[in-house]
């Protein structure tokens, strides 16, 4: 995977969409954030995905949390989610279907599905862990989502945006869309905007390469996977 190297700068963004005086406009700030957290959350672009610390699984526990499993600061949310047996001859990994919320169960079996419990800060599985899993057999590892950082006024000038200069131009059509305007001036820099995010996400998956193919679910059931 190529290495980024953003050199824009939000500030520069600005500038290019408003002119010299735009840092000095209130409303700038405001739509800055606008057209990012849009534009951040608008495809699970490679910049806004992270690696989730794996965690060992343990006999009978539905819940992981602190101290043994830490929660990236920048959490948003899970993504691609899998159950690994390490101690196999080949190692071993299924995904887990990502929910929303799971109860609590009495059942135990191996996990199928996962969710994160923001009232707890917790990640909790279904059903339950079997007994007489070893110690260190089974981990949870996966992705997840980054939550889209503020941009401040301190940091303006000097926070790079995190997508190729290629695509700078999508950020300030974004910014453009923000700021705001006439109905029918929002309504055609929304449009722009909008092609302009669909070329970039045909872009970059060009750019990520062939999707692997695979079946959705895995051909042996958990139950042997022992």
């Amino acid at each position: 995977m190529a290495i980024r190297t953003p050199t824009f700068t939000f500030a520069d963004a600005a500038i290019a969409t408003q002119g010299s005086k735009a840092l000095s406009d209130p409303i700038m700030k405001y739509a800055i954030n606008k057209a990012f957290f849009n534009m951040w959350n608008a495809a699970n672009w490679r910049e806004t995905i992270g690696m989730l610390n794996p965690f060992y699984l343990y006999p009978t526990a539905q819940q992981y949390g602190t101290p043994a499993v830490i929660v990236p600061s920048d959490f948003h949310g899970l993504q691609e989610v899998y159950c690994v047996n390490l101690l196999s001859d080949t190692v071993n990994r299924w995904p887990l279907e990502v929910q929303q919320n799971i109860e609590t169960t009495h059942l135990r079996d191996w996990p199928q599905a996962i969710c994160y419990d923001p009232s707890t800060q917790n990640f909790r599985v279904y059903p339950r862990v079997p007994d007489g899993v070893g110690s260190g057999q089974y981990c949870i590892d996966g992705t997840y989502k980054k939550r889209a950082p503020v941009i401040t006024s301190d940091i303006i000038g000097s926070t790079t945006l995190p997508w190729d200069d290629e695509y700078f131009p999508v950020y300030c059509a974004a910014l453009k869309w923000a700021i705001g305007g006439t109905m029918q001036e929002q309504q055609n820099n929304f449009a722009i905007y909008q092609q302009a995010l669909n070329d970039m996400e045909d872009a970059e998956s060009l750019n990520l390469g062939d999707e692997n193919i695979s079946p959705r679910e895995a051909l042996v059931h958990p139950f042997y996977r022992i």
